[in-house]
């Protein structure tokens, strides 16, 4: 049986990979291109985010995860 890690918030390994990537100022390509995934995989990953931290947008999904502590902003 595989068990599949999950974070806070239950996301995926592969869902906080792109709000780390997105918190890091990568675009969809380059994510996708990170991941070996196809960019409409990292907007379905960015509508997942957004529903599972109850924000509309890709802006407060970062706030949220950073306010939280899910990802950290590198100075």
């Amino acid at each position: 049986e595989k068990l599949e890690t999950r974070t806070p918030y239950s996301l995926s390994a592969n869902e906080q990979s792109v709000i780390q990537k997105i918190t890091s100022g990568m675009n969809n390509n380059e994510i996708a291109a990170a991941l070996d995934i196809a960019p409409s995989t990292v907007e379905t990953y960015k509508d997942r985010l957004k529903t599972k931290f109850g924000v509309k947008s890709i802006v407060e999904c970062v706030a949220f995860a950073v306010s939280k502590g899910i990802v950290y902003i590198k100075e």
